[in-house]
């Protein structure tokens, strides 16, 4: 991602940037369970552990014992359960065997890939900053020769490659979560800016970009008369391999 997009969303506000708290501590990898009614579930081990996946979730903790929990995606609601994953299969309509599977890293293929926005979430800013988002987001996709040398790396689907304003640490092999980094500071402004990027196939990838705006409440006042007691900006983008 570019910095004058992150830098045009804060111009409006003329202010300084706090950065997000440091990655907490690691626990054991979590099991997805996605579910269909009818149909039982797809077990499978995650690869990172809980703090990542709340993180990625946008959640601000995962629970204290999410060591004994497995995460359920089902009806479109993912949520904790202290289910077991048999258990979860039966209930959705399976045989009560639900076998954890563990997922190979997926090499990306060299070639020319593009990116594009597939949906974007505008919520609690002032209409400046609204009307200007989404030309940004746009701006921000690109179409380029990519030789990923073996591996995945989401710095290369950026539309500047070189730039340091993301910084990207590895959840497992295909999957990233990056932090927004920036030189403009403020005691007022609270800005936190939360990637993830997930190579899915060797041809496809995506990347969602969570912005907050936000500050404490000693200065909240400052903010809702500006119309941005609570900016929120997503964006999810899709990356393809040219010929698929």
């Amino acid at each position: 991602m570019r910095a004058r997009f992150l830098m045009a969303v804060l111009a409006l506000l003329s202010g300084p940037y706090l950065a997000q708290p440091a990655a907490a501590q690691s626990l054991q990898d979590v099991t997805t369970v996605k579910c269909t009614t009818g149909q039982g579930c797809r077990c499978a081990l995650s690869g990172i552990n809980a703090y990542d996946v709340a993180w990625l979730l946008n959640w601000q903790d995962p629970p204290a014992n999410a060591d004994t929990l497995i995460l359920m995606i089902a009806d479109g609601v993912t949520r904790w359960s202290s289910v077991t994953p048999d258990q979860a299969d039966t209930d959705y309509g399976g045989d009560g065997t639900c076998e954890i599977e563990v997922f190979s890293p997926v090499i990306p293929a060299d070639g020319t890939w593009a990116g594009k926005v597939r949906a974007q979430d505008i919520t609690g800013c002032a209409p400046q900053v609204a009307e200007m988002v989404p030309g940004m987001l746009v701006n921000m996709t690109f179409s380029r020769q990519i030789p990923w040398k073996g591996h995945f790396d989401p710095a290369l689907l950026s539309a500047d490659p070189t730039s340091q304003i993301v910084r990207w640490r590895a959840l497992h092999a295909n999957l990233f979560a990056g932090q927004l980094t920036t030189p403009v500071k403020s005691d007022v402004l609270q800005v936190t800016g939360a990637l993830s990027s997930r190579l899915l196939t060797p041809d496809t990838a995506t990347a969602t970009l969570r912005l907050r705006v936000g500050t404490d409440a000693k200065n909240a006042g400052v903010l809702a008369a500006l119309g941005m007691a609570d900016c929120r900006v997503t964006a999810i983008y899709d990356f393809e391999r040219a010929g698929q």
